[in-house]
């Protein structure tokens, strides 16, 4: 049986390719479960953004197919801003994939990158801490840990206490905002508080104050969510999802490693 093979490496630009639909089906369940459901990939907006941005000149997403079957084996997602790009997701179908196909998709893309923007010099990403192999190869070709980023299930603060007496009062200056590609913020005094996923999850931004707390607790129970999910810089007594080192490095200093 012959291997898969990267004769068939693409760049996405047109909005109507049919893959789009593929990777957006496969983004849905590409993580862990306890997290995944916090992400904007499980949010039926997400195809609206991705069509959105895929011909932008600071988007760069890349795909291989498999030569004999042309199934989808495997796609990277980078966007550039100022003189970094950031690597917005890596996804390998291992099923399909030739040996080294991650690496190689990795940094072919980045090579094409590098020759249309010359003032890109600085690679950064978040890995997830559970998935240690990942992170462990971005070590060893050069990459370091500047920050972590915790994700905490804070759900417990709010569906363990008494629902609000009241839906009306003390909330006219908090609202639910749609951005461009439908997704919902939810705002206090004009402060983006957190994002809605699948009208289901929230996801929390900012620093828990008394008055973000009890305006999260408000729509917890008005809205019914299932879930409430805050992402901080800093390490807290909270149940703990995942924790996601940012990774850097000068393009430069970048060593290939297939």
């Amino acid at each position: 049986m012959s291997m898969p093979t990267m004769q068939l490496f693409s760049r996405l630009t047109d909005p109507n390719d049919q893959v789009i639909d593929i990777m957006c089906d496969v983004l849905k369940n590409a993580y862990n479960p306890a997290l995944s459901n916090f992400f904007i990939y499980r949010d039926s907006n997400f195809k609206t953004y991705l069509c959105s941005i895929v011909d932008s000149p600071d988007v760069y997403i890349f795909y291989t197919c498999d030569n004999d079957s042309n199934q989808l084996t495997g796609f990277v997602i980078f966007e550039v801003e100022g003189q970094s790009v950031y690597l917005r997701n890596i996804i390998i179908n291992h099923q399909l994939a030739a040996n080294n196909i991650g690496s190689r998709i990795f940094y072919k893309s980045l090579d094409i990158i590098k020759n249309e923007r010359s003032e890109v010099d600085i690679l950064q990403l978040d890995a997830l801490g559970k998935n240690g192999g990942v992170l462990n190869w971005y070590l060893s070709i050069g990459m370091k840990i500047n920050r972590y980023l915790y994700w905490y299930d804070i759900t417990d603060l709010f569906k363990n206490s008494a629902p609000p007496k009241s839906n009306t009062g003390g909330y006219s200056n908090t609202q639910l905002v749609q951005d461009a590609y439908g997704f919902t913020q939810l705002t206090l005094n004009g402060q983006e508080i957190g994002s809605l996923v699948q009208q289901k999850y929230l996801v929390v931004k900012t620093t828990l104050t008394q008055d973000i707390l009890s305006c999260i607790r408000h729509y917890f129970f008005t809205m019914s969510l299932l879930s409430v999910c805050l992402i901080s810089n800093e390490k807290l007594n909270l149940l703990l999802i995942e924790r996601a080192a940012h990774l850097v490095i000068s393009l430069q200093k970048l060593k290939t490693k297939e």
